[in-house]
């Protein structure tokens, strides 16, 4: 992994990085598309997706090697898979096998024809931040986002904010309250397609640092999701989200590390010429 990740860094992010940055001080909306593909080549996007439906079967400590060495070039780049990995966790530690065969699989089978298929993790609203990622703070949330209960599946309704890759991803795991009043007991879990009715990308953020990563606001509005879009159980998604965060905490780690590493690895280049 270490290897695949320098000799990706060195050939697709070391000689733009800089530059691209500044484009998107320009442009947010500007989209690093072609190295992003180029990320299939690598076998990236399916790194942590199990081996027995064709990924890499990676672990966290790979993906946090991977996150580690691409952010020494460039963190905005870097974390386009770093959010892809976020949202696939949604999926990966839910153990829900009919995700594993639908949205897992074309995440794999994308690659092998060269075409990405991205995850989000929707998980912040304009009220709520770290109050949703806690099971605790949850139940004292001041909740916007909400989804309820119609034939053959939900309606979601509200909006989730500052969403990196949102604006560029195939797949949203979005977790959400069932009831605003109780959602310690009804918070759910759901992977929602990037062209469901009733769903849109509202402003892409102008970023301080890390531009390459696009961060958005998510809007839905009466946006229908059959029942198989919904992720694990029923009102279990405030434990889902618990644990897909601490199991990020090592690769976030690995990020600051790279950022650290590749700022002063920039600096001595400088001082030395």
């Amino acid at each position: 992994v270490l290897e695949k990740a320098r000799d990706f860094r060195r050939r697709f992010i070391d000689p733009v990085a800089g530059e691209l940055d500044r484009q998107l001080l320009v442009d947010p909306h500007r989209s690093p598309d072609e190295i992003i593909r180029k990320g299939c080549d690598y076998g990236f996007f399916s790194l942590p997706v199990p081996s027995f439906i064709g990924g890499g079967g990676g672990t966290v400590t790979q993906c946090a090697v991977l996150m580690e060495e691409l952010c020494a070039g460039c963190a905005g780049i870097a974390n386009i898979f770093g959010a892809h990995y976020l949202g696939l966790s949604a999926v990966l530690l839910s153990l829900d096998l009919g995700h594993y065969d639908r949205s897992l699989r074309e995440v794999v089978e994308g690659e092998r024809k060269g075409v990405p298929v991205i995850f989000s993790a929707a998980i912040t609203e304009p009220t709520a931040g770290t109050d949703v990622e806690d099971p605790e703070l949850l139940k004292t949330a001041r909740l916007m986002t909400s989804a309820r209960r119609v034939d053959g599946g939900y309606l979601l309704n509200g909006r989730k904010v500052f969403i990196s890759n949102g604006s560029i991803a195939s797949y949203h795991a979005v977790v959400c309250a069932l009831e605003r009043d109780r959602p310690f007991e009804t918070f759910s879990g759901f992977v929602v397609p990037a062209g469901a009715k009733g769903f849109s990308v509202g402003r892409v953020e102008l970023k301080m640092g890390q531009r390459a990563c696009h961060a958005a606001e998510l809007v839905f509005e009466d946006c229908f999701l059959p029942e198989e879009s919904r992720i694990g159980v029923e009102g279990r998604a405030a434990f889902l989200t618990e644990i897909v965060l601490a199991s990020s905490r090592a690769p976030v780690a690995a990020i600051a590390t790279g950022i650290a590493r590749g700022a002063c690895e920039k600096a001595l280049a400088f001082a030395r010429r």
